[in-house]
């Protein structure tokens, strides 16, 4: 019992009880209300926090995608559309509204007119890009036409989606519709943001290019992406089958000084050894240092941590920085 309590409690050197127990009640009265107030803090504090948690949001999508009835599913997606317009989620979100408007007969128009509204409205170029492929893909299952269409008119279009286009160019090809799958290939190395996006669209489309024939323009397309590892496989062939031997061997060392498991898919020792046999321990030499001297630059873009946070690896420009990857896949 605190001292200043018990003080109070005498009177002329006797205990006085009955003050005695009025100030203990005062003192209880006081220190729960005390304890009262830090919880009412402690606790808003957390529920401030749960707001700003980007895994209570998600917990909240995932939630509002778990509703049985489909039209109450829709409404509670689309409030948490309004609660968070620009949470990482949002894109999942979209796309789960369509799936169940669509997946009601009859509701084609509504889907599309929903699709069509939401990229109306949204500002992220690659969230615009994910539902625009996502109308393309469901135009096809119900009318091809109206899909080539729409991919047509976003080849015309000011759209800077670098991944639709790449995912059109796969799609459009793989459907047989090969010269607009060219185009898209092309277009995704115009509106590539960094010189990793319109190298890496130039291996996709002289890869295309050349399965297709074209090898001439195909060996043009991946000479000028060939600070891109990746060009090598496809580059060493063609130069090798033109008997550009040495050139070729040099496209697959870039090839594997990048990405190893390629050294046995390329027979990369048996043709070292047919163009230089005297010389087949340098390989793994050459290999070493082709790897060492690789000063590409990571590119600019942006990296999202476990709890759905962005970052602009730019914004790390001239420090140390250690990258932890994780993909759920």
């Amino acid at each position: 019992m605190p001292k200043s309590i018990v003080d109070k409690g005498y009177y002329n050197g006797k205990i006085n009880h009955e003050r005695l127990k009025q100030e203990v009640e005062m003192s209880n009265r006081s220190f729960a209300g005390i304890v009262v107030l830090i919880m009412i803090f402690i606790f808003s504090g957390c529920m401030e926090g749960k707001k700003k948690s980007d895994l209570y949001v998600m917990e909240e999508f995932e939630v509002a995608s778990s509703v049985a009835i489909p039209a109450k599913r829709i409404k509670r997606l689309k409030i948490f559309l309004n609660n968070h317009p620009d949470h990482m989620c949002r894109k999942s979100a979209y796309n789960r509204i369509f799936d169940t408007i669509a997946e009601n007969a009859g509701q084609r128009e509504k889907a599309i007119a929903f699709l069509d509204k939401s990229i109306e409205e949204e500002k992220d170029t690659d969230i615009r890009g994910t539902l625009y492929y996502k109308e393309f893909t469901y135009l096809w299952s119900v009318d091809s036409t109206e899909a080539v269409n729409l991919a047509t008119k976003l080849l015309e279009s000011d759209e800077k989606g670098f991944r639709m286009f790449v995912y059109l160019g796969f799609d459009l090809g793989y459907r047989g519709r090969h010269k607009l799958a060219e185009g898209m290939f092309r277009k995704a190395m115009d509106v590539g943001a960094n010189p990793f996006e319109k190298s890496f669209a130039g291996v996709l489309y002289g890869e295309f290019l050349s399965e297709h024939g074209k090898n001439d323009l195909a060996l043009k397309i991946l000479k000028e992406s060939a600070d891109n590892v990746f060009a090598g496989k496809q580059l060493g062939k063609i130069l090798w089958e033109k008997g550009e031997k040495k050139a070729a061997v040099e496209s697959y060392i870039n090839l594997v000084s990048g990405v190893p498991g390629e050294r046995d898919e390329v027979k990369l020792d048996s043709l070292y050894a047919i163009v230089y046999p005297g010389n087949v321990t340098e390989l793994d030499e050459k290999i070493l240092e082709k790897r060492i001297s690789h000063k590409t630059l990571l590119h600019g873009t942006r990296l999202v941590d476990t709890e759905g946070k962005y970052y602009n690896l730019s914004d790390y420009k001239g420090r140390k920085l250690v990258l932890g990857v994780w993909n759920p896949t």
